[in-house]
Parts: C-alpha cells; sequence; structure tokens
C-alpha cells in the first residue's frame, strides 16, 4: 500500500511539475549497504597501486616508473578514492607536469611535483619535460586506476568513467638528424676502436660490442644489453610490411647509419624506391636480404 501511495503521488507531482508549478525533487533513496552510502567497499589510488604490485612480479624499473608516477599524484591531489578522481584531477595533473624543467639540479632533485611545477612558472624560459615523459606518467596512473577498477576497488553499482582517458598530449616530433660521415668519422676515430683502449665502465668486451650494434642497428644499448643469452640466436633480417611502417616517433628516431630507429636504408639512385632492412645478426641466417 505504501509503494502505491508513493507511486501516485510521484504522477502526481509530475503533472504538477508538467503545469509550471515549482516542485522538490526528491532526495535520492540508496540501497542499504551501497558504496555510496558506506564508502567502505571504495578502495585509494595507494590501494591499488599496491594490489597492482603484489598480482604478478613485475619488473623493478617498471614498478618504480608506475610507483613514482602515483607518488606525483598524491602529493598533488592526495590519496584519493577511486570513486572520487575526475578528470579535472587528471587535467590538473597533466598541466603540473608540463611545467616540470627538464634538467633538474641542486634543491630540485628532492623538491616535490608542486615545487618543480612552481620553479617552472617562475622560470618560463627553462626547458620543460617532454610529452612523452608527461604521457608516460599519465599512461601509469591511468593503468593503476584501470587496475583497480577492474578488480573491484570501484563497486559495480557505482557508475565511474576513466578519469585519463584521451588525456595523453600530441606527441612531439623529434629534430634528430641521423650520422653524417663526418659524425661517423670522429666515432671511429675514438681510442676505443684506433687503440683498442676501453673505457673503464666497459666491462670487458661489451663495450666494443655494444656502440657497434647500436651504430649498426639503431637500437639503443640498454636494449642489446637486457637480450636473454639465447635471444640472438632469433634475430633474423627481414623487411617490414610496407602497410604498417613504424609510429611516427619511431620514424624519426635517428639512426646512426643513415635509416630510422631500428633499420636501415637502402638508397636507390634517382627515382628509384628506397627501401628499408631491418638490422639484425643471426648466426643462422647470415644474409642480408
Amino acid at each position: 500500500m505504501a509503494v502505491l501511495t508513493a507511486h501516485v503521488r510521484a504522477l502526481k507531482d509530475i503533472e504538477r511539475r508538467n503545469a509550471g508549478e515549482p516542485v522538490e525533487t526528491p532526495a535520492l533513496a540508496l540501497p542499504p549497504g551501497s558504496a555510496v552510502s558506506s564508502g567502505k567497499q571504495n578502495g585509494s589510488l595507494r590501494d591499488a597501486f599496491e594490489g597492482w604490485k603484489k598480482e604478478r612480479e613485475r619488473p623493478e624499473g617498471t614498478v618504480h616508473e608506475y610507483g613514482r608516477a602515483v607518488e606525483m599524484f598524491i602529493q598533488l591531489h592526495g590519496n584519493l578514492q577511486l570513486v572520487d578522481m575526475r578528470r579535472s584531477h587528471a587535467r590538473t595533473f597533466r598541466e603540473e607536469l608540463q611545467m616540470v624543467p627538464k634538467v633538474r639540479r641542486g634543491a630540485l632533485l628532492k623538491a616535490s611535483p608542486p615545487e618543480l611545477s612552481e620553479h617552472g612558472r617562475a622560470n618560463p624560459s627553462v626547458t620543460k619535460v617532454s610529452a612523452g615523459t608527461i604521457n608516460k606518467q599519465l599512461g601509469a596512473v591511468q593503468a593503476i586506476t584501470g587496475w583497480g577498477q577492474h578488480n573491484g576497488l570501484v563497486p559495480d553499482d557505482v557508475l565511474w568513467a576513466d578519469p585519463f582517458a584521451e588525456m595523453r598530449l600530441e606527441g612531439e616530433q623529434s629534430d634528430r638528424e641521423p650520422y653524417d660521415a663526418d659524425d661517423l668519422q670522429a666515432i671511429f676515430d675514438a681510442p676505443l676502436f684506433t687503440e683498442h683502449r676501453l673505457p673503464v665502465a666497459a666491462k670487458g668486451a661489451a663495450g666494443v660490442w655494444l656502440p657497434l650494434l647500436t651504430l649498426f642497428a639503431g637500437a639503443r644499448q640498454a636494449e642489446y644489453a637486457g637480450l636473454a643469452g639465447r635471444g640472438p640466436q632469433r634475430w633474423r633480417w627481414h623487411l617490414p610490411d610496407p602497410h604498417r611502417g613504424p609510429s611516427p616517433t619511431a620514424r624519426r628516431r635517428a639512426d646512426p647509419a643513415g635509416g630510422s630507429h631500428g633499420t636501415r636504408r637502402r638508397k636507390g639512385g634517382e627515382g628509384s624506391e628506397a627501401r628499408s632492412l631491418r638490422c639484425c645478426v643471426s648466426p643462422t641466417c647470415g644474409q642480408p636480404l
């Protein structure tokens, strides 16, 4: 009977409102134990990060990078509950990161994100961190919040949208160019190659081969240094798919030998088509295409 009475009252209120009379909107009635009313089922950003770490073993560098991004966000906004995170928080975080100086010395090495941003605002001529660096920080916090949402830190009965969706900055085009003949000559005139004088931190033969592989193939030394012992056995020469070129950043990343990152460019004569060969070395496949 109570339900029927409330229904009739609601119909009368609708009729009065349609007639132009002011009708007060009734308060939202939440079910007992809902997340919004109790708050007990919510999880914070730091809770999500700790759960993400415990889920499985992850590379130490990745954990450090994600943890740093999360702590930067917390220093700016506090340890928010995931259900309370809004796009305005993500936007403010992005704007603060855009003010962070690229080079930090002295007291800035231990400065908090708000202090770094304040320094950047006070010194507008100082070079700021790149869009790629900012996007990495945004992506790290986005990944943690997404993990929390998928793992129950945001209750299913709460409407929640990813606050970091479409918040990344447009990537910048690199202004680096390939080495020319003079650059290459200067590199190979170094004592490392002319006198076999290894740098103190070279760690033996790696000090010779890592620079050579980097120069030849265009990848970073750290990428070669991290290869497993059997990794090179799987390397091959191959032509990339002409319909799926590298990303804009990869296309612009300098290849010391004249191509884009990870490639050497075989240039034909005037009017001929230039093709790219991905540089790899393989004991079982020694011939280039």
